[in-house]
């Protein structure tokens, strides 16, 4: 009963975690979409994809993002 009963608890620990994960990775990318940084990265990348046909080097810039 008592291996029973662990093993329950231990499936509830992970789902919570798996839960957790999911609701800090969804606040994060609503904080990324309300900064219009993901806007600003759809058009880093698709000035990159053209730089790569015409054989230019991809330029990298750093991104701050404001934790709170």
């Amino acid at each position: 009963m008592f291996k029973i009963k662990l093993k329950e608890i231990e499936e509830n620990v992970v789902a919570n975690v798996l839960a957790n994960n999911l609701q800090y990775e969804k606040t994060i990318f609503n904080k990324l979409e309300q900064s219009n940084i993901v806007e600003f990265l759809e058009k880093s990348f698709s000035n990159n994809e053209s730089s790569l046909e015409e054989d230019n080097p991809i330029k990298i810039n750093k991104i701050n993002v404001p934790t709170s």
